[in-house]
């Protein structure tokens, strides 16, 4: 893998997000009820909970979700700037967007990931590494959709990413002689 061209690398990718896109799919409609409480054994401060509504409302709107703008009958606090959400990025999509969004969700992190990989330089593997580490950090709580101040940050961060990989880097005399 690590020494195939960038296009074999690309289909691989492909590959392996549909392979889990399918497995996800068959495993939702295998099984009626998923507890993730059997599985996660800690203190959760209440997110097993939503983790079950998400996954719960994905096994009852599976192609679309129940759309961007959910909110339960007895959620308080939730407007028009405080948003209702699943505290985890991938409960957050399927339950909201379904499996329309889950592709979308996929594609979208796939271009992401490719601004972050186009060139071998210092800045894009920090840059890389903190946006692998928000993300990390999405599966117990929904950075991706908090616009302030995580994604606001993560998308200035690719626009920068984006617009360093666009100029042309000059060899500098001192990296040639230590090359």
């Amino acid at each position: 893998y690590l020494k195939a061209d960038f296009k074999t690398k690309r289909i691989f990718s492909y590959l392996c997000y549909i392979f889990l896109i399918i497995s996800i799919i068959i495993f939702a409609f295998i099984l009626d009820k998923l507890d993730f409480s059997n599985i996660l054994d800690f203190s959760d401060n209440g997110r097993i909970e939503l983790f079950n509504e998400g996954w719960q409302l994905f096994l009852q709107y599976p192609f679309f979700g129940v759309g961007i703008g959910y909110a339960p009958p007895d959620a308080t606090g939730v407007n028009a700037l405080l948003a209702y959400n699943f505290h985890s990025t991938f409960f957050h999509v399927v339950a909201t967007m379904g499996i329309v969004g889950l592709i979308t969700f996929t594609y979208y992190f796939i271009a992401r990931y490719q601004i972050l990989t186009k060139k071998n330089t210092a800045f894009n593997l920090f840059s890389f590494m903190a946006f692998t580490f928000m993300e990390s950090y999405g599966f117990v709580d929904t950075c991706e959709f908090n616009i302030m101040p995580l994604i606001f940050v993560v998308t200035f961060l690719l626009i920068v990413v984006e617009l360093e990989n666009q100029k042309e880097r000059e060899i500098l005399p001192l990296k040639n002689e230590i090359l």
